[in-house]
């Protein structure tokens, strides 16, 4: 369905644990991974400059991706620093990302809880669909049960639907997909309407 990825991680979200699957992630379509790590600043000084050591540490930590990569795949590892909506959005260019893995724990109102700070900015900067992945459920998966899931990403989709124009945008996106790679790995996609609800002079 997909094929060319973007596995955004903090590296405490548990998405970290792809790079122990390329292969089964190859098995599902992909054929472009770019595993991504953005490292804030070092605001220590006057003058803020990037964190080398963290630079460096992140980047062994996804190096573990490029050690069984499948004749035909790409595999690429990113660490860049400073603003990382910015950075997420410059790679996407480069790579030209057809799907982006974002994880999502935060906490709050219904759009929070879906989206995420940056996963709520990044929808308003890019029209590529977001493939959200719960950490709690990542982390918890037995390695069999996760080589299994990186093979099947996309046979059951759950997409959340406002009737906004992102929304329709992403709808027909997905329908192009399947209508122009078939419907290969991709047994059901379930919409659901979600609504923004008031209670208390609060949402």
């Amino acid at each position: 369905m997909f094929k060319r990825s973007l596995i955004c991680t903090n590296l405490n979200d548990g998405l970290t644990r792809f790079t122990d699957y390329v292969p089964q992630l190859a098995a599902s379509g992909l054929e472009q991974i770019v595993f991504v790590h953005n490292v804030p600043l070092w605001q220590e000084g006057s003058i803020p400059h990037v964190d080398q050591e963290k630079v460096t540490a992140a980047t062994a930590k996804l190096a573990k991706a490029l050690i069984k990569v499948p004749t035909g795949v790409e595999v690429k590892v990113e660490v860049p620093s400073g603003r990382v909506l910015e950075n997420i959005c410059e790679l996407i260019t480069k790579y030209q990302s057809d799907v982006i893995f974002v994880s999502n724990s935060a906490k709050g109102n219904i759009q929070k809880t879906l989206f995420g700070s940056n996963l709520a900015g990044l929808t308003e900067k890019t029209s590529v669909p977001l493939f959200v992945l719960r950490p709690q459920l990542i982390s918890t998966y037995r390695e069999d049960e996760l080589a299994l899931r990186s093979q099947n990403l996309w046979r059951y989709l759950l997409v959340p639907y406002n009737g906004g124009e992102a929304s329709n945008y992403l709808i027909e996106q997905l329908r192009d997909c399947l209508t122009k790679y078939g419907k290969g790995t991709t047994e059901k996609l379930c919409s659901v309407r979600w609504w923004r609800i008031a209670v208390n002079g609060r949402n």
